[in-house]
């Protein structure tokens, strides 16, 4: 097990009859992060593709859970390596959000479902989409939080408002759902079902 302390940014240790100009900044400890607890989301965060907190990767909505990757204790950067859990989506939290996570009450368990439980959702989950593109909003890359996504994160998050978690990146959602037979010749469309994904490629 490791543990990282989590700290609140600029603060200052002030010795008695020490001028400002003289104050040193410290920080203040709040409380450790371990990588064998998983955390629940108090707020929407954004989760970031490297250390350096430049470009999104995706978000996690407020109740979503994740774990802590790796502890780097030697080398503590302005961010932190994380994991999704509903998805297993790699990303990296920022210093300035982690007063946004606190310990989950439970450990988080995936759920199987089948076409049975799915179908009586699927209506929901239109209903999710449609409501996405009547609000303002625009494309936003690794956005999954409203009013602002991309098209992956978009099919997600109307599928997890039904419980149903799909993986976050197109190619990942391609692979994972079961894939059926077009005749590229002619438009099929008769063959399909409501709640069918189409995803488009060279191959």
């Amino acid at each position: 097990m490791s543990v990282f302390l989590r700290y609140h940014w600029p603060l200052y240790t002030i010795h008695p009859g020490c001028p400002q100009s003289q104050r040193h900044h410290q920080p203040m400890m709040i409380d450790p992060l371990s990588d064998i607890v998983e955390y629940r989301c108090k707020a929407n965060l954004n989760l970031y593709d490297s250390s350096d907190c430049q470009q999104l990767a995706t978000q996690a909505a407020t109740g979503r859970q994740l774990r802590v990757c790796r502890l780097d204790l030697e080398n503590p950067r302005q961010a932190i390596e994380v994991e999704l859990c509903e998805d297993d989506y790699p990303g990296w939290l920022a210093i300035s959000d982690w007063d946004m996570i606190e310990p989950a009450s439970t450990v988080y368990q995936s759920q199987r479902l089948g076409e049975a439980e799915i179908k009586p959702k699927l209506s929901a989950v239109i209903a999710f989409t449609l409501e996405a593109m009547n609000t303002p909003n625009h494309y936003l890359w690794g956005g999954t939080v409203e009013p602002h996504y991309d098209c992956s994160g978009l099919i997600q998050a109307a599928f997890a408002s039904q419980g149903i978690w799909l993986p976050r990146d197109a190619y990942q959602q391609e692979a994972f759902t079961h894939r059926i037979s077009l005749d590229k010749s002619q438009l099929m469309l008769s063959c399909l079902k409501v709640g069918d994904l189409i995803f488009f490629g060279t191959s």
